[in-house]
C-alpha cells in the first residue's frame, strides 16, 4: 500500500509538472482575455475592459480590451465615424496590432489620432445574431454615421433568421464600463485566476465548441436552404435593421476563396449570393462584396486573402493583404459617409 501511495504521487506530481509546463507555453502562445456574458446588449460577450490578450494559432496577434470591452486602440472616437460589427475576422486577433481592415481604415481617414472606424465585434457573433442585436447597437453607438456589418456568407437557415428577427432590447446596465464597474473584488479575482491558466479556458473553449457543433448537427441534420422561403425571410431581417437606423447600414460579404487546380483562384459563390445583393438594394443597403478584389489581387500578385505561415493557404481567418483588400473595398464608401 505504501508502494501505491509513492507511485501516485509521483503520477501526480509529473502530471501537474506537465500542466504548468503546458500552461506556460499557452501563456506566451494562445492567452485568451476573461469574457465576461451579459444580455440586451450589442454582443453577447464582451472582454473584461483593459485586459490583454495573445493569439498565435493563426498568425500572431496582441491586443488590449478598450473600456467598453471590445478590441480597439486606446484612443478617443472621432467626430464623425462608424461602427463596424462583425465576428473573429472584425476582432482580427490573428494580425498585428494596425494590421486588421479597421486599422487599415483609420490610418486613411484620420490623422491617428482618433478612431473614425470602431470594432464592435466578438467571436461567433455572425449575421444572424447581429440582426438579432442591431437594436442594442443602434442605442449603444446612436453617434455614429454609419453601421458597417462584415459578414463571411450570406446563406443561412431558416432557423437562423427566424432566430434574427426575435430582436433584442437594449439596457445601458449591460455596457462594458457600467459591467466592470459593478463588478466585485471576487468576480475580479476569478477573470485575473483564468488569465493566467490558459489551459482552463482552451480546455473549456474546446469542450463548449465541440458540444455545439454535435448540438447544430443533431438539430439541423444537414439542413437544405429553401432559396423562396430564405429570400422572404432574409427579406424580413433586412427590413427590421432598416427601420431602426435612418443613416447608411453597409454590409461587407467576403466570400472564402479556392485554389483550383490550374493554379488560378477563384472567390467561392454561395446559392443565396444574389438573392442577399438583390434584397440589400431593395432595402436601401449598401452591398460590398469582395469576391472580385480578391480574385483580381490573385491573378496581379497571387495574393491569397486568407491562411498564415502556420496554417493552410486560402483557409482560416484574414490575413493581413486580406484585411488590407477589404479595407480598400470599404475605404471610398467610408470617406463618402465621413466626408465633412
Amino acid at each position: 500500500m505504501k508502494r501505491f501511495f509513492s507511485q501516485s504521487l509521483q503520477w501526480l506530481s509529473a502530471l501537474m509538472l506537465a500542466v504548468l509546463i503546458c500552461n506556460g507555453v499557452l501563456f506566451f502562445y494562445n492567452r485568451p482575455t476573461g469574457f465576461i456574458n451579459r444580455t440586451k446588449a450589442s454582443t453577447n460577450t464582451i472582454f473584461y475592459p483593459g485586459s490583454s490578450m495573445l493569439h498565435g494559432t493563426e498568425g500572431h496577434g496582441f491586443y488590449t480590451a478598450d473600456s467598453n470591452g471590445y478590441l480597439n486602440p486606446n484612443l478617443p472616437i472621432a467626430e464623425k465615424y462608424a461602427v463596424i460589427v462583425g465576428a473573429s475576422h472584425t476582432q482580427g486577433e490573428e494580425v498585428s496590432a494596425g494590421e486588421r481592415y479597421a486599422d487599415v481604415l483609420n490610418s486613411r481617414l484620420t490623422d491617428g489620432s482618433s478612431l473614425a472606424a470602431y470594432i464592435c465585434a466578438q467571436d461567433g457573433l455572425f449575421l444572424p445574431k447581429i440582426i438579432q442585436n442591431f437594436v442594442p447597437v443602434t442605442q449603444e453607438f446612436s453617434d455614429a454615421q454609419a453601421i458597417i456589418i462584415e459578414t463571411g456568407h450570406t446563406a443561412y437557415t431558416s432557423g437562423e433568421l427566424d432566430q434574427a428577427l426575435k430582436q433584442k432590447e437594449f439596457d445601458e446596465k449591460n455596457l462594458g464600463a457600467n459591467i466592470a464597474s459593478r463588478m466585485n473584488g471576487k468576480a475580479k479575482l476569478i477573470i485575473k485566476v483564468k488569465e493566467a491558466l490558459p489551459i482552463y479556458t482552451i480546455a473549456k473553449n474546446q469542450i463548449a465548441a465541440y458540444k455545439a457543433k454535435e448540438k447544430t448537427q443533431g438539430e439541423s441534420g444537414g439542413d437544405e436552404i429553401n432559396l423562396d422561403e430564405y429570400t422572404s425571410k432574409m427579406d424580413k431581417a433586412l427590413a427590421a435593421i432598416r427601420s431602426q437606423w435612418s443613416k447608411p447600414i453597409i454590409i461587407m460579404y467576403h466570400p472564402g476563396v479556392t485554389i483550383n487546380p490550374d493554379g488560378t483562384m477563384t472567390a467561392v459563390e454561395e446559392p443565396t449570393d444574389k438573392a442577399f445583393e438583390k434584397l440589400c438594394e431593395k432595402n436601401g443597403i449598401d452591398y460590398i462584396n469582395t469576391g472580385s478584389a480578391f480574385e483580381k489581387a490573385y491573378r496581379e500578385s497571387h495574393t491569397v486573402p486568407y491562411g498564415f505561415s502556420d496554417t493552410s493557404m486560402g483557409t482560416g481567418h484574414l490575413n493581413k493583404d486580406g484585411h488590407r483588400l477589404a479595407a480598400d473595398c470599404l475605404y471610398g464608401k467610408l470617406e463618402e459617409v465621413l466626408a465633412p
